[in-house]
């Protein structure tokens, strides 16, 4: 994956969901039927919900910088914190 980091914070997310990622924090909107594979904690993330389409879900825990969430999951949101999630 190639960001040029000398931009603008708007250019660096279009970048990462050109690669396959997504920035999430506490702004993100969810683009409609957008699914996704993985979830990389950036930073100490707190209130992060998750749900996959197999049915299970991750309501409201606390996750520290590092941690990674694997699945088929169809919904993320972060109270604080950033996180990245993988395009499926």
């Amino acid at each position: 994956m190639k960001v040029n980091l000398t931009n603008q914070g708007e250019f660096q997310r279009q970048a990462f969901a050109q690669d396959g990622f997504r920035f999430v924090d506490s702004t993100f909107i969810q683009p409609a039927g957008e699914t996704y594979v993985c979830i990389y904690i950036l930073s100490a993330a707190t209130n992060v919900t998750t749900t996959s389409n197999v049915g299970d879900a991750l309501g409201g825990v606390d996750l520290l910088a590092g941690m990674i969430i694997y699945g088929d999951l169809k919904t993320v949101s972060v109270g604080t914190g950033t996180m990245l999630a993988y395009i499926a």
